[in-house]
């Protein structure tokens, strides 16, 4: 009994150890990103001063206290090592186990512990030693926003938006007579070094009628600048700001201004609406539409719904409204001999539209109606009014919509002899196939809305 036992003891261990090897088999023939085995790298870190040609020379050179790598990858804890060296070349040993997307971010620290230069590189890591350089580069402050304040004929103010780097230092304000790239030594006016909240500044050392270019440049403690956007100006007793508003699309333009009132600006022409001084921002709106002679809409009444423009960096501005391709303007010129007291636009699609308030006379004259949606299978139907029949037109067929800004059709009725009409099939209905019955000026006065951004635009 005992020896019994004792065989069915070792069987056990046996089947154990059978098990254990097949579990290390199977573990040794899987895939593994995360090899326990490790790299050692050898890491050479180079340092790339401001090229001086872009960023100007500033008052000292950047200074290194540190340099510091960090090693990330999916399901491997964070390394962090500090390498040795010194000026613009460092190095330094680490282990890094072997896998894939081994990312390696290098920052060069200054006294104040804030990252002045860095640089980065992933690798896939699979020999056990490895060499890798890497280059980093200046990090340099964060632009601030520039915009015009007053200006008057002995001075002229500037405000900008407040500096949120760690290692502020100063603002200095640059001026020159003439627009281009400024030079931070050779066209500075001043430095401001009150504290990162000084967003303005006045300079009275200007001449009535003589333009002035100013920028802002954020210097951090490391002496490293970048500068802002431009802005200009020229001193004037009156300092009037003029907006200018062009006209291009087919029909006149009703065109409104928060605080100066409501204008007409007549297709292909423009008007100027003049402040005493730059107002910061415009708010205006506008809309236009085809009209009968006396003043009843035809088609669609096109929207540019409110919009706010900055205007604190110029010193004019200039706006030009048109009708974008989701939309197309009908001409028609009746040649026959009846008159047409009916017109679908657009018949059986979601836009359709009917006009039924005014008649087309058969005088050959060209008329502008209104704006209607520019579909691919857009069409047009046109009834007349003693005959009692109707002609139809059709997108890609009997006329073209070019799909382009400010567009067009004209389509031109001919009666011929024994009433037949030219080109054109002639149905002998009161209403068009299939036609769901609209009650006469159903449609009239349904003035559609529009977002500005996707059907009417400013540019």
């Amino acid at each position: 009994m005992t020896i019994i036992k004792t065989l069915k003891s070792v069987g056990a261990i046996l089947l154990l150890f059978a098990f254990c090897a097949l579990l290390l088999q199977c573990s040794s023939d899987m895939p593994n990103n995360n090899k326990t085995d490790s790299s050692s790298i050898v890491l050479n870190i180079s340092v790339t001063q401001p090229c001086l040609e872009i960023i100007p020379s500033l008052d000292k050179s950047s200074t290194i206290q540190k340099v510091i790598v960090t090693v990330t990858a999916s399901g491997m804890s964070t390394i962090t090592r500090e390498l040795t060296g010194s000026g613009d070349t460092w190095s330094g040993d680490i282990s890094v186990p072997q896998g894939k997307a081994r990312t390696f971010l290098v920052e060069a620290k200054d006294a104040n512990n804030i990252a002045q230069y860095s640089g980065s590189t992933t690798r896939d890591l699979t020999q056990t030693a490895e060499t890798i350089d890497i280059e980093l580069v200046a990090q340099y402050p964060t632009a601030v926003t520039l915009s015009l304040g007053a200006v008057t004929a002995s001075s002229i103010t500037i405000n900008w938006t407040q500096s949120t780097d760690a290692d502020f230092d100063h603002y200095t304000i640059t001026r020159k007579s003439t627009s281009g790239n400024h030079d931070l030594n050779q066209d500075r006016l001043t430095q401001i070094r009150t504290g990162v909240s000084s967003t303005t500044y006045t300079d009275t050392d200007v001449t009535e009628g003589t333009p002035y270019y100013y920028q802002v440049w954020v210097v951090d403690t490391e002496s490293l600048g970048r500068t802002s956007n431009q802005v200009n100006a020229t001193p004037s007793a009156q300092q009037v700001f003029e907006f200018t508003v062009n006209n291009t699309a087919l029909t006149d333009i009703i065109f409104t201004v928060n605080g100066k009132g409501t204008i007409t600006i007549e297709t292909g022409t423009f008007e100027t609406i003049s402040f005493s001084s730059n107002p910061g921002s415009i708010t205006y709106s506008a809309y236009t539409s085809g009209k009968t002679t006396g003043g009843t809409v035809i088609g669609e009444v096109l929207n540019w719904t409110e919009k706010t423009i900055d205007v604190s960096t110029v010193s004019a501005y200039t706006l030009t409204l048109y009708v974008t391709s989701s939309y197309f303007m009908l001409y028609f010129t009746n040649s026959g001999y009846d008159d047409v007291n009916i017109i679908y636009v657009n018949y059986g699609l979601t836009t359709q539209q009917i006009e039924d308030s005014f008649v087309l006379p058969a005088d050959n004259v060209k008329y502008r109606l209104g704006y209607y949606a520019a579909e691919t299978n857009s069409n047009v139907w046109a009834h007349y009014e003693t005959a009692d029949v109707w002609n139809y037109f059709y997108q890609g067929t009997d006329f073209t919509i070019p799909f382009t800004d400010n567009q067009s059709v004209h389509i031109t009725l001919v009666w011929e002899a024994q009433q037949n009409y030219t080109g054109k099939k002639v149905l002998d209905k009161k209403t068009p196939p299939s036609c769901q019955l609209i009650e006469a000026g159903a449609l009239q006065g349904n003035y559609k809305n529009i977002n500005s951004s996707v059907f009417v635009g400013c540019k």
